[in-house]
């Protein structure tokens, strides 16, 4: 009879594929494979961070940066010396949620996503950046 053939079951596909990801990870971490990464502590030693009042992401930036070995002045420290090898002014930071899914009239699903704009100051230039997060 034709079309009794059974198709194989979903699950098999998905454990192929999960070992076929493992294999792949095991052969890239055995020849040395890395990510290239950039130490920002290695490049600049004192970063001083001014942020508007609209931005909230002012401290959690300055931890990230204090965490790669980077000493850093924040707006309020009174009596800093050290003249910075950087600024970073952050100035707007904006939330948007939009509507992904409506089930029954109401939202099931939403869409955030966060901007924030920011200047970058070196003793030589300054960059204007609006990164979307």
């Amino acid at each position: 009879m034709k079309g009794d053939i059974a198709e194989p079951a979903p699950a098999i596909f998905a454990l192929i594929a999960t070992r076929a990801l493992l294999l792949l990870a095991l052969v890239l971490s055995g020849c040395g494979f890395q990510l290239k990464t950039w130490d920002l502590g290695d490049h600049v030693d004192v970063v001083r961070i001014v942020a508007a009042a609209s931005v909230d992401l002012d401290r959690d930036i300055a931890a990230a940066v204090r965490s790669s070995g980077v000493r850093v002045i924040t707006t309020d420290a009174a009596g800093e010396s050290a003249e910075p090898d950087l600024t970073l002014r952050l100035s707007d930071q904006q939330t948007e949620r939009r509507s992904v899914s409506v089930t029954a009239g109401r939202s099931a699903e939403q869409e955030v996503a966060l901007s924030l704009r920011f200047s970058l100051e070196t003793n030589a230039r300054s960059y204007a950046l609006r990164a979307l997060m």
